[in-house]
């Protein structure tokens, strides 16, 4: 349904000499007397849907229009438009009024009733929540479930998603992401959700979806103080019952941050004006349940529903192959995630226990194919879904650093969105006072408007067990199917013995073999032979010893190795150290880029001069294996990104060069971790 309203016109008094309009007549039926004191007539109104329009009256300077017995300011045009939309009776009148000396001003025309009905119209969905619930774009392997939750609605109930990555329900609140900050000062901005906050979109009947709790949940160890002072929020003690109390935040002063907030969250914080909520452990200034509840109490001033959504499982097994809690995992016992339930009750609010299902999804999996369901570390990782993240998985060639215990893949998202339409399908009470429910519960789509299909690493049997766990709504494309692996069969018989693998075909064989991997990708799990992995991998192998042997010899190598150096101030020409802020050391034998984040002006660079090409070798890690981070490499025009592992390995660039030249080398991305660059090798080949 689309929002309208219906308008239903009728004059109270007979409206005489009007084409094309309805007459009635009131129940006196008394006639129109023309005054005979100089006292202008009455104008005669016609009615046309929303607008009155009346005879321009002699001698008139203006009109005078009145609505529900309030005159509006005079006029001079000869119709008004009725802009009022709260359903409601409005009575209009209209009288001439004249400056002009020896006349007087009329009496009003006939009343013209309009009655302004709402009819039940469909409700926007506003999505506040974080990482796990935010809409990423299409090629990354990494998903959200609130931008699949449209799949599940018709096109006419709209699903507004302003979540976003790292945000708690207090940094979500002090981002001015839920309603307008009045604090003098403020200044921070954003895009989710176009820019706006919830507040200045959301209306009587819409719905308020609040899942928090990852970036909550103050029981993770931590080192980079930016996550206690941005994003924590703190359970408080729990009473005899093990109910958590629901503290109401209360604001502190930005004038005064303390000593040990790091700089870059001095920052941010100063964009949040005057005053902001903050951190305190004790919970004194607000718990998470008095956080959430901001929400609740949000969504009901503004005459919409508030669902309280409890935060996705992580993924931590115990031997017996269940999902545990613990720091780090939603708290002991699962603290934050009792917490929602408890505050569910307590508020007579509408709950979606969507920890409840992500749980029972991967202990379905079991953790021989939980990970199919988890996005790829880092989560920029891009490519065609399913069969770019079955060949990145494991593959430091594509980027891969690691599996996520906490966000998961479009797979994993679009069951949990499935699951949250499944709810709203199947759950039919009603809360605060009966005012509270699901209304649209049958727009729900059985079938939804796209499908997202599995990855191939996981069995067919376990994909059929795991979709099964939905019954609501489908998830299974009736139009699914398995690859046979004979197309692979016939391009592996392609591929010549490793005996016959030359400096005459080898770049023609590597061509076959990037064609075996792509079919082998698109195979499910059960059908890929070890025997069709072992002669690609093999193949691989011989080409690369023959593309080493074919290289042609270097007109000038430059090396710069940092486990010969015991100073920076040892690195030479051509090679640079461009270091104000002493965030560049040597460390374990390699250097070391330090910092928090983008770093470009924190640089090695290198200059060189000449015509031909040029092909560094890098060899890099990062500090800290379960972190992500990245080296920046940039000549000026072009910048690459190399996402390093925690071992040491080798990365080969290679750049056209014709004049001047300077590279620069930096840490790109990271957080909490150091880049580690063991040595750089600069080959030139002049032309």
């Amino acid at each position: 349904m689309k929002k309208r309203f219906l308008f239903s016109m009728l004059s109270a008094f007979a409206i005489v000499g009007v084409a094309g309009c309805d007459i009635s007549k009131n129940d006196s039926e008394k006639p129109i007397v023309e005054p005979t004191d100089n006292t202008l007539p009455a104008p005669q109104v016609a009615l046309s849907e929303k607008t009155i329009s009346w005879n321009a009256v002699e001698n008139a300077t203006g009109y005078i229009v009145n609505v529900n017995g309030k005159d509006l300011t005079s006029q001079d045009k000869t119709s008004y438009t009725l802009t009022e939309t709260t359903p409601g009776d409005y009575e209009l009148k209209v009288k001439a009024i004249t400056t002009k000396e020896g006349y007087k001003n009329s009496d009003y025309s006939v009343v013209t009733k309009i009655n302004v009905a709402q009819i039940e119209t469909n409700p926007t969905i506003f999505l506040a929540g974080d990482s796990t619930v935010k809409t990423y774009a299409d090629d990354q392997y990494i998903g959200g479930w609130g931008q699949y939750l449209g799949l599940y609605l018709p096109s006419d109930i709209e699903v507004h998603n302003a979540a976003q990555g790292g945000r708690s329900s207090r940094s979500f609140i002090n981002e001015g992401r839920l309603y307008d900050t009045k604090e003098t000062g403020f200044s921070y901005t954003f895009t989710e959700n176009g820019g706006k906050s919830i507040e200045q979109e959301i209306k009587k009947g819409d719905f308020l979806f609040i899942q928090f709790g990852h970036n909550d949940d103050d029981t993770k160890s931590y080192t980079d103080l930016t996550y206690q002072y941005e994003r924590f929020v703190p359970l408080g003690t729990p009473d005899a019952n093990g109910i958590y109390p629901t503290v109401t935040p209360s604001k502190t002063s930005t004038a005064n941050l303390p000593s040990d907030m790091p700089s870059s969250t001095k920052t941010n914080v100063a964009k949040y004006g005057a005053n902001y909520f903050a951190y305190d452990q004790t919970g004194a200034k607000g718990t998470y349940k008095g956080y959430l509840k901001e929400y609740i109490d949000f969504a009901r001033r503004n005459e919409a529903t508030p669902v309280l959504v409890t935060p996705v499982a992580r993924v931590k097994f115990d031997s017996n192959g269940n999902i545990i809690g613990g720091a780090g995992l939603h708290g002991e016992n699962f603290a934050y995630v009792q917490a929602v339930r408890q505050l569910a009750q307590e508020e007579d609010c509408l709950l979606i226990d969507l920890f409840n299902y992500s749980k029972t999804l991967l202990e379905t999996l079991t953790s021989s194919y939980s990970d199919f369901v988890m996005a790829l570390k880092p989560n920029g990782l891009t490519g065609e879904w399913p069969t770019g993240y079955d060949q990145a998985y494991k593959n430091a060639d594509a980027g891969y650093t690691g599996i996520e215990a906490t966000h998961y893949n479009k797979y994993g998202a679009y069951l949990e969105a499935a699951y949250v339409a499944q709810s709203i399908k199947s759950i039919t009470e009603k809360h605060n006072s009966n005012k509270e429910y699901f209304s649209f519960s049958d727009d729900v789509l059985t079938t939804p408007s796209k499908y997202i299909n599995p990855s191939n690493l996981i069995s067919k049997a376990k994909v059929s067990e795991v979709e099964a766990t939905i019954t609501g709504v489908r998830v299974t494309d009736p139009n699914r199917t398995y690859p046979e692996a004979t197309a692979l069969e016939a391009k592996l018989a392609e591929i010549p013995a490793l005996e016959n693998i030359t400096n005459d075909n080898y770049l023609q064989v590597k061509v076959l073999a990037d064609e075996a991997t792509l079919l082998y990708s698109a195979l499910n799990v059960d059908d890929r032979k070890a025997e069709y992995k072992t002669k690609i991998d093999a193949t691989y192998t011989k080409v690369q010893e023959l593309v080493i042997a074919n290289r042609p010899v270097a007109t000038e190598t430059y090396t710069l190795d940092f486990s010969t150096i015991s100073s920076l101030t040892e690195v030479t020409s051509p090679f640079a150290i461009n270091d104000t802020e002493s965030k560049l050391a040597l460390n374990s034998g390699c250097l070391k880029f330090g910092g928090n984040g983008t770093a470009r002006a924190k640089n090695l660079s290198f200059t060189i001069s000449g015509k031909g090409k040029v092909v560094i070798s890098i060899r890099a890690s990062i500090s800290d294996s379960s972190k992500a981070a990245s080296l920046g490499v940039n000549n000026g025009t072009n910048e690459e990104i190399i996402v390093l592992e925690g071992n040491v390995k080798t990365y080969e660039l290679e750049y056209q060069i014709d004049g001047n030249n300077t590279f620069t080398f930096y840490r790109a991305q990271g957080s909490s971790t150091g880049v580690m660059c063991a040595s750089i090798v600069i080959e030139y080949f002049a032309e």
